[in-house]
């Protein structure tokens, strides 16, 4: 008997926590509310992919409390812009719609023969209400005015193809108006996922502006072709693939990244005739002086030579405001400044920090600063590269001279 009797009361507890749990369950089911609906935009179009959020929150005293404990409630509406979300604890809710790649407002929420607007300040993307037990909220017609910012997925692939998976790459991008009004340029380090991909959003403004990319990998690089994100584009997808043939280790700097995100993302160069002299000049980045008079002798051109003030002038239109590299220096004598031409030298612009006295026994070079004055490179305080270079030839015939 004493046997039995346990045997009786381990049941007896079982069939209680059986009980127990299909009670909890089924009040739990009679609880939880539903919300579900459709958003459009403000001439009734369906928003497609827009996030639609439900969260928790509390009213105590001092205020609003956002509830930690019960995970938030989130869906993005399919391509009739609906949205069904279930097992809503009955509560005090915030519903939001949009997040951080779109700018959304709501303009108001119709249910059945009510009509909810939101406050006169913002974020007017929020809504508060609270839901009996088992509320079941169908068909609501959310109205918003929305503004999607464009993002773009890059996949970063070495030259054989394989996924540069798990990695930091530095990313420069540079955005343009397309009537040349105006420009903008950000760099920034992205971490590719497992597959190799990064997301990067996209600044838009009124004007229509194109874009370009370059990334860098451990000294490899690559750049995107010039792409226009459309109205209402949500993703531009980039698949780009680095080159093989890295900067040389040793070389890897700061300074020399840089140089190639410059070069990579310049419009590219072109030669511009002077109708005074006849000339041409291309403006160029180079990473040290060496790397400009090897540009230099593989344009067959020389580092600008500037003889009077109209050429100056006429050189600013290229240039604006500017510093760069013009082809004055004292490379074979300190203290003698010569072109790189071998033009005389019958014209200088030099400014306030230009040392008179070179006692230094460095071979300098000559650099226009943002102000338009002639410094000597290495006693401005503008001395890092990458450096504008403003390369000149003549037209018609070959320049002779040795430019090595």
């Amino acid at each position: 008997m004493k046997y039995r009797c346990n045997i009786d009361t381990k049941s007896s507890y079982v069939f209680l926590l059986i009980f127990f749990m299909i009670l909890t369950s089924s009040v739990k089911a009679q609880e939880n509310a539903s919300f579900s609906g459709t958003v459009v935009d403000e001439g009734g179009e369906p928003v497609i992919n827009v996030k639609v959020e439900i969260q928790p929150f509390q009213i105590k005293p001092g205020g609003i409390r956002e509830r930690k404990i019960m995970p938030h409630l989130v869906q993005h509406t399919d391509r009739e812009g609906s949205f069904s979300i279930r097992n809503i604890p009955p509560e005090s809710i915030k519903f939001v719609i949009g997040d951080d790649d779109t700018q959304t407002e709501i303009l108001s929420i119709e249910l059945e023969n009510l009509t909810l607007y939101p406050e006169e300040r913002p974020p007017f993307k929020i809504m508060l209400f609270s839901l009996e037990p088992d509320a079941k909220i169908e068909n609501a017609l959310i109205k918003v005015k929305t503004k999607i910012i464009p993002q773009i997925r890059v996949r970063v692939v070495a030259a054989d193809g394989t996924p540069i998976t798990d990695s930091q790459v530095i990313t420069a991008m540079i955005r343009n108006d397309i009537d040349g009004s105006g420009s903008g340029r950000s760099r920034r380090p992205r971490n590719t996922d497992a597959e190799g991909y990064f997301t990067e959003k996209l600044r838009i403004d009124d004007e229509p502006q194109f874009y370009r990319i370059a990334i860098e990998y451990d000294g490899y690089f690559t750049v995107s072709d010039p792409f226009i994100p459309h109205k209402g584009q949500p993703m531009v997808h980039l698949l780009l693939k680095l080159n093989d043939k890295p900067i040389p280790f040793d070389e890897n700097t700061p300074e020399r990244v840089s140089a190639e995100f410059n070069r990579l993302l310049s419009f590219t160069p072109v030669w511009i005739q002077n109708p005074i002299n006849g000339h041409l000049y291309k403006k160029i980045y180079c990473h040290s002086i060496e790397d400009a008079l090897t540009q230099s002798n593989e344009e067959e051109a020389y580092l600008v030579s500037i003889n009077d003030e109209i050429e100056e002038k006429w050189i600013k239109n290229i240039t604006g405001r500017s510093k760069y590299l013009i082809g004055l220096s004292e490379m074979n004598e300190e203290g003698n400044w010569i072109w790189h031409s071998g033009e005389p030298v019958t014209y200088t612009n030099w400014g306030k920090e230009k040392q008179l006295k070179d006692n230094n026994n460095v071979l300098d070079y000559g650099i226009v600063d943002y102000h338009g004055m002639w410094n000597i490179l290495g006693t401005t305080p503008h001395t890092g590269f990458p450096l504008m270079v403003i390369l000149e030839k003549e037209k018609t015939k070959e320049n002779k001279q040795d430019r090595k």
